[in-house]
């Protein structure tokens, strides 16, 4: 078996995770504007400016009255509403932000094709049992078939949006991504259902699951177009570096992707990054764009990275490099 081939399904690699809105504890917006994204397009500390990243993925922190769309969080807020939906639109379609400045970075760059976007999902959270939409009778999400209306509403405001805002040009819209990192028993008609309506609408689906999580073994069936595995290490929790080796094993022989992390915090320690890193480099069946690879910034960022240690940050432009399917 082997990993998941980006290549044979036209994605560009490695996706980086991007997220916008409200930090999650603290008082202020996370906003991508082109200073921040631009270390993502392009290396600034390499006198050749090399690419780096080609694909992204975006995905929700909190609302500006600090409802959290993360369901990484579900249970700290009550879940979002229509309202609170609507607004993670307008955030990736925030003038100067996001996937505008995105694409203004493609034509000030000059890179000779378009960026791949990816784009997180809403979740319809199952003990919500109110979620107003127009003048219409409350959806239910307590139903499957009502919280599959709420998602195809939200997909297909998405793609109007996307058909009328003029960076079709500099970016490539590939698909959705499934929004928790599991999946629950309540979820899996939902799932199988969903991907044929996005299917429909020639998009891809992916999931960005937890090593070890139910129903990966099973994501071809469910409809998922690709599933990247997230190891979890992050060297002050519970669980050893072989946890990557681990995952990286598993991800092999059930044709997967693989996430790397790089993070701050109590559970992250300062030499984590450096065994993903060493895994992107040294591995053969991982260099040359062989394995659909995502990386996870939790905390920090890039741009920050670049400003506060230059030599991580060309470590990372490296292992990107290995692994990238760039030819700009």
């Amino acid at each position: 078996m082997a990993y998941f081939l980006p290549q044979a399904s036209g994605y560009l690699n490695p996706i980086v995770h991007v997220r916008c809105g409200l930090h999650p504890y603290k008082e202020r917006s996370v906003t991508l504007g082109e200073s921040v994204l631009s270390v993502y397009v392009r290396d600034s500390l390499h006198s050749s400016g090399r690419t780096l990243f080609r694909s992204f993925l975006f995905s929700p922190l909190r609302t500006a009255n600090g409802t959290f769309l993360d369901p990484l969080y579900r249970g700290f807020t009550e879940p979002g509403s229509a309202l609170e939906w609507s607004e993670w639109m307008l955030e990736l379609f925030k003038p100067g932000f996001n996937l505008p400045a995105l694409s203004h970075l493609t034509t000030q760059h000059e890179l000779s094709n378009p960026l791949d976007i990816w784009v997180t999902l809403p979740y319809p959270d199952p003990c919500q049992r109110s979620f107003q939409l127009g003048s219409e009778s409350p959806l239910d999400f307590t139903q499957v078939n009502d919280r599959l209306k709420a998602l195809v509403w939200w997909i297909d405001l998405f793609r109007f949006n996307w058909a009328h805002c003029g960076i079709q040009r500099q970016l490539r819209f590939k698909g959705f991504r499934w929004p928790m990192d599991s999946l629950l028993e309540a979820d899996v008609e939902l799932v199988t259902r969903l991907a044929k309506e996005i299917h429909h609408r020639s998009s891809d689906f992916i999931w960005v699951a937890n090593y070890g999580t139910n129903y990966v073994m099973d994501w071809q069936s469910l409809g998922f177009d690709a599933v990247i595995v997230n190891p979890n290490y992050y060297g002050n929790n519970d669980l050893s570096k072989d946890w990557i080796q681990n995952a990286k094993v598993f991800a092999h022989y059930y044709r997967l992707g693989l996430q790397m992390n790089y993070g701050k915090g109590l559970i992250y320690d300062d030499l984590h990054i450096y065994e993903y890193l060493q895994a992107g480099n040294r591995e053969p069946s991982l260099i040359g764009n062989q394995a659909l690879v995502l990386f996870h910034f939790e905390n920090t960022d890039l741009y920050e990275i670049a400003q506060q240690n230059p030599t991580l940050y060309l470590n990372i432009s490296q292992c990107i490099q290995q692994l990238s399917s760039s030819k700009d």
